[in-house]
């Protein structure tokens, strides 16, 4: 049973990672878009 909980832990330290990593690529996109438009 500890493995299980090890692995499961790892998933989730990848899947936060995953999701730190897409959210920092999507912010700055987001907000180039806004400054455009506002101009």
């Amino acid at each position: 049973m500890k493995i299980f909980y090890v692995i499961f832990a790892l998933v989730l330290l990848v899947c936060s990672a995953v999701a730190s990593v897409n959210a920092g690529k999507i912010l700055p996109t987001q907000a180039a878009e806004k400054a455009e438009n506002k101009q």
